[in-house]
């Protein structure tokens, strides 16, 4: 738990952005008073963090879609940990959607850090009704 001080912003609605983007990973928006903050989990921490497959012919490596599906499912522990970085002020300073805006990168090292226990079984939920 983040510990809540008067100088501590506190994130609030956390939501996936489930739709194509330039970075090959998956946008969260949220939340701080009026202001938006913009995260980013790149496509290949998800990939390294689930040892999903890389693509072949013999094996499907899960779309950016389901990469989208994987993240909302988990998006509780995503939101600890950008809430984690944005109080420390650890921007991203290469993958700027906007020059104005802030970028929150949410890195494989950052997900082992913290210790969550993701789950990637959306992706066989999702993958059933198809």
């Amino acid at each position: 738990m983040i510990p809540v001080t008067k100088d501590t912003v506190r994130l609030t609605r956390f939501s996936v952005v489930h739709t194509q983007n330039e970075h090959n990973g998956t946008i969260i928006h949220c939340f701080a008073g009026h202001e938006i903050v913009v995260a980013y989990v790149p496509r290949d921490a998800l990939d390294d963090y689930f040892n999903w497959p890389k693509p072949s012919r013999d094996k499907v490596r899960p779309s950016l879609w389901e990469c989208h599906l994987v993240v909302d499912r988990n998006l509780s522990a995503f939101a600890r940990l950008i809430q984690e970085k944005y109080r420390c002020h650890e921007y991203c300073e290469s993958l700027r959607l906007d020059p104005s805006e802030e970028l929150i990168e949410i890195t494989l090292e950052d997900i082992q850090r913290s210790g969550a226990n993701l789950s990637d079984t959306v992706i066989d939920i999702a993958r059933a009704f198809r």
